[in-house]
């Protein structure tokens, strides 16, 4: 399509990601940073849209660890759905968990990987100049992306909006506000 036409080096990463994603995920093998990085690297692939050179560096990082969040979050928050219905799930690549859910030292590490990925995103984002747009982005890095790490490892992270009462408890857990 036009993006194709106006992008093509960002549609050729995507394609390819893509392939090299859907081949980890078909043959079950290789590991959750191999797959993750996947996904990231097509996120951090749109930074070749900015104009200035000096922001596409920590566009990139940005996009990158997002992407990487995005991956990992999603695939523990969905791990119970998946072993259910005996579908992959990404987090079987790095843990060997017999049951449905994950136990306490894995959501630990899962968390842990998460935070990186959260400090990284930051460590980017304040290199990057202030615009209108920045109060917002600085409560999704801040505020929202730890309010999903926290509900995603648990697997209440909920996309359709029936969580929201976990998601404002997790807020405020993210926010430092224990009540």
């Amino acid at each position: 399509g036009k993006a194709a036409a106006k992008y093509p080096a960002f549609d050729g990463v995507v394609r390819e990601k893509l392939r090299e994603l859907g081949d980890i995920e078909r043959s079950r093998q290789g590991t959750l940073d191999g797959a993750a990085d996947k996904f990231a690297s097509i996120l951090s692939a749109m930074a070749e849209t900015a104009d200035d050179s000096s922001r596409r560096r920590a566009l990139e990082q940005m996009l990158y660890h997002t992407g990487r969040f995005i991956y990992i979050a999603d695939a523990a928050n969905d791990f119970a759905k998946d072993r259910k219905k005996g579908r992959f799930n990404p987090l079987d690549l790095r843990f060997d968990v017999a049951g449905e859910t994950l136990g306490g030292e894995e959501k630990a590490a899962v968390s842990q990987t998460l935070v990186n990925s959260e400090r990284m995103i930051a460590s980017a984002y304040e290199l990057t100049e202030e615009n209108c747009f920045s109060g917002v982005v600085r409560n999704i890095i801040y505020l929202g992306m730890p309010a999903v790490r926290l509900s995603a490892v648990d697997g209440e992270f909920d996309d359709a909006g029936s969580g929201l009462p976990k998601m404002k408890k997790a807020l405020k857990l993210a926010a430092g506000d224990n009540r």
